[in-house]
This record gives C-alpha cells, structure tokens and sequence, in this order.
C-alpha cells in the first residue's frame, strides 16, 4: 500500500515540492476523487512530476492518461513510452500494458515477440493475465517457439491462483493430452474449479454432462473435497468431452 494514501491533500502539497511519492499519490488522488473533486488535468500535473522525478506508478499512471485521453489528447506514442519507462523498472501493470502495445502495434511497431517478452515479465512476477496469455503465445507459436508443455506450465501458474481461464484450458488440455499427460479425472477437476467461478464454458460443458452438479456448485459447494467429488463423478460418467469445443 502507498505509504502516504492516508495523508490529506495539504500535506501531500507540501511534501510534493520535493517528494515523488507525494507527487505520485496527488496524481492519484486527482484521478479518483479522493479528497478532491476529480480533475484528470491535475491529475495529469502531478503524475508528470512524478514520472519524470522517475517514480514508476507515476509513469505507468501518465502513460494511461495518455492512452485513454483523459486530460491529454489520446496519443499511444506517448503511452508506450511512459510504459516503457515504468516497465524498465520492473512495473508489472506497465509492462502488461507495454506487452498490448506491442500485440497491438499501438505507439510501436507490431512485434508479437517484444509483447511475448513484456508479457513474460510481468508473469515472471505473478500477474495471473500475463500468464494465461503467455500460455496461449506458447500454445499458438505466436512470439515464441510453440509448445505445448510450456504452454502448460504457464496455464498451471495462472490456474493455481484463480484463472478462470486457464482453468478451462487446463481441462482441454488434459482431456487432449497436450502439454500433459491425458489424464480426465484432473481434466474434470479443473473444469469443475472454473464453472465454479462463473466461467461460461466450463459450466455449459458440466451442464451437458450432468446439471445437478451445477446445482451443487451454485450453492456453494465447492470446497477440496466437494471438487474431487464432483470431478470424480463427471470421471465415472465417462469425462468431460472436450472435441465439442474450441481447442486451444
């Protein structure tokens, strides 16, 4: 948490003469409204100072008003470089942000594998998006060589955390052997932990299987031992079928 999130507006200005932290938090308390009527110009003011005393939320924060033209004209060249510069320095949002830039070919050149590599840095870090799309970069040899296990290992690291997702993905590939070893009971297992968080595919694929276990997720019952259970049901009912869905 921003060490200085609770300080009031009057003492954020008068450390701000000299502090980007505090140039940092006035840009944000600018952009929310927080203590303040909102003003995307002042909030564009401060994040500015910050960025260029060097602080990264502060260039992250300018290059999304760039991006999203709030306070500033909409200029993706601008964007991309303030990204860059908080992603220099390990800033996980920016260089998720850098990596769709690049995807895109907005501010910079298209380069799937500079957004293969912004996007590996920000997954190297735990952030669960970066992840999941870094296992479907593996999945489709887009910006990196394609493989299938890699593609895995990155849809593991983002389904472990809650990856609704990667979850699903996680069952077509055990269901199809690929990446892993076809195994349909841990297949079942991880479409039973992403219809269980809403995920619209997974739970049409449960319903067509069995609708009462759908029931039995929506009412909570989703516990270890309420997952297994119910992955082991949807085994001895013959597997979840992954051919009527789009394969990874």
């Amino acid at each position: 948490m921003n060490k200085l999130a609770n300080r009031s507006m009057e003492e954020l200005l008068a450390l701000a003469e000299h502090d980007p932290e505090a140039q940092f938090q006035l840009g944000l308390n600018y952009a929310n409204g927080d203590g303040v009527r909102r003003d995307w110009e002042k909030c564009v003011e401060w994040s500015r100072r910050a960025a260029e005393n060097g602080h990264p939320g502060g260039q992250f924060n300018l290059g999304c008003c760039y991006d999203l033209g709030k306070g500033v004209p909409r200029d993706m060249v601008q964007a991309a470089k303030w990204y860059r510069k908080a992603a220099e320095q390990g800033f996980a949002f920016a260089q998720v942000n850098l990596a769709r830039c690049y995807g895109l070919g907005e501010g910079v050149p298209r380069d799937a594998a500079q957004s293969a590599e912004w996007y590996r840095k920000a997954a190297e870090q735990g952030d669960a998006e970066s992840q999941c799309v870094l296992g479907h970069r593996y999945l489709k040899g887009r910006g990196v060589p394609q493989d299938d296990t890699q593609a895995a290992e990155w849809f593991h690291r983002a389904a472990e955390q809650g990856n609704a997702e990667s979850q699903y993905v996680l069952f077509m590939l055990y269901t199809l052997g690929r990446g892993v070893p076809r195994d349909t009971l841990e297949a079942s297992k991880w479409c039973v932990k992403a219809a269980a968080q809403g995920h619209k595919p997974a739970r049409d694929t449960i319903r067509k299987v069995n609708p009462d276990m759908l029931a039995m997720i929506d009412r909570g019952e989703t516990g270890v031992d309420a997952l297994l259970n119910a992955a082991e049901q949807i085994q001895k009912n013959g597997g979840l079928d992954a051919a009527s869905h789009p394969h990874p």
